[in-house]
């Protein structure tokens, strides 16, 4: 079977929809209409018609919202290859697709219909599981936030702001915000994991440092979170955290460590001879003296 039969029966019997499609322009090259010159099978399930009556009918009137949905992103479509995709909801059959839309040539192009029910079935759950479980950390004394990553904002639990005095009526802020409390000596460590998880190289992430109160002081805490929104290529949409202020038992630590380090200190310039017995009456610990 040479390649031309082997093309013809990928596009027969893809699962995905496809339509090749012819391209007419205006006069300043801007796209005015895509016709369908060839349909395969699982396209016209998406849309819910027959080939007889898909094919030669402008794609606008086949469905109805794809065109008007898509026809501001052609213009971004210049050289051979590019594409874009993106998720809408397909009339007149109300089904949820992926669509991604490319170029073959100046004259024609390209549309491939994948159904994304099962995807927004699992979005929806993973949704409500980080909601819970975001509820359930509230609960345990954690602070909440939930960063909505391409519209920059983050949003702070009451518990959140609790933590670091911030004023209950303050809503959604600027990401900017959370970055600009944390401590100058630690906020590069910081951003380049929250970068590193965004991009998808971490499972997850933690991280402990310091944050500014609204006061201007400084409090310990541990910041963890899960990207648990993604769009079909990967890109992060929404991260869900959580706050643990780690002061005291900060403080509680640096004093133990302070007093150990003073009775090293004290134990070792003993002019006399000093040992510490434990409870078996052994001696494990003695002085240079």
């Amino acid at each position: 079977m040479d390649h031309h039969a082997l093309l013809k029966k990928f596009f027969e019997f893809c699962p995905n929809g496809l339509c090749l499609c012819s391209v007419k322009r205006s006069a300043a090259g801007t796209i005015e209409e895509a016709v369908p010159v060839a349909v395969n099978e699982a396209f016209c399930v998406h849309a819910g018609q027959p080939d007889t009556e898909l094919i030669g009918r402008p794609l606008h009137l086949i469905l109805r919202n794809f065109y008007l949905l898509t026809q501001k992103y052609f213009a971004s479509l210049h050289d051979l290859g590019q594409s874009f995709t993106l998720e809408l909801q397909l009339e007149p059959v109300h089904k949820p697709v992926t669509v991604t839309v490319f170029f073959l040539d100046d004259d024609h192009l390209m549309v491939i219909l994948q159904d994304a029910t099962e995807h927004q079935v699992a979005e929806a759950a993973l949704l409500s599981i980080g909601e819970m479980w975001a509820f359930s950390l509230e609960g345990e004394g954690d602070g909440v936030w939930d960063w909505e990553i391409p519209q920059k904002t983050i949003h702070y639990s009451r518990r959140f702001k609790e933590i670091l005095g911030i004023s209950d009526e303050l809503s959604d802020v600027d990401d900017f915000d959370f970055k600009d409390r944390i401590h100058p000596e630690e906020v590069e460590r910081v951003s380049l994991s929250i970068h590193e998880h965004v991009k998808g190289l971490t499972n997850n992430y933690v991280q402990e440092h310091r944050m500014r109160s609204d006061e201007g002081s400084y409090k310990w805490v541990i910041t963890r979170g899960k990207v648990i929104k993604r769009t079909p290529d990967g890109r992060a949409l929404r991260m869900i955290g959580t706050l643990t202020d780690t002061s005291e038992r900060r403080m509680i630590t640096e004093a133990l460590q302070r007093s150990q380090q003073w009775l090293s200190a004290f134990f070792q310039n003993r002019t006399h001879g000093f040992g510490v017995l434990d409870r078996q009456n052994t001696l494990f610990l003695v002085n240079e003296t």
